[in-house]
């Protein structure tokens, strides 16, 4: 696949929590809260559905596309899908990944923990 330059999002979500009553991150954050279908559209092209609650895998340079700020999310409801996205990234490992990489460079203190929040700010853009 060619470089993505932006990336137009649409999910399908279960949660026992109410959306309406306690908001998104709390509705993101209940143990039983999947996302059941990840839709997507690469530079304005065909639109690709992922049946996650089917087993189905979004595809790495999906997820890549997702973690770069070089792409350009597009999203109805923005902050549903990045609280929700962040959920699902965090569940695969990614942030993990993220902040070991901090350790290996030695980024100490108040500087590890600035670094930290620029890249967490990344993945939620």
């Amino acid at each position: 696949m060619a470089k993505v330059n932006s990336l137009s999002l649409d999910l399908e979500t279960f949660s026992s929590v109410d959306l309406s009553k306690c908001g998104v991150y709390k509705y993101a954050e209940s143990p039983d809260f999947e996302i059941l279908l990840f839709g997507y559209s690469v530079d304005n092209g065909e639109v690709r559905t992922i049946d996650l609650a089917q087993g189905e895998k979004i595809p790495q340079v999906i997820i890549d596309a997702l973690v770069s700020d070089e792409v350009i999310k597009w999203a109805f409801n923005a902050n549903f899908e990045r609280v929700c996205l962040s959920r699902y990234l965090r569940d695969l490992g990614i942030w993990h990944i993220l902040i070991e990489h901090f350790h290996s460079i030695k980024v100490t203190g108040f500087n590890k923990c600035a670094g930290i929040c620029e890249i967490l700010q990344m993945i939620l853009r």
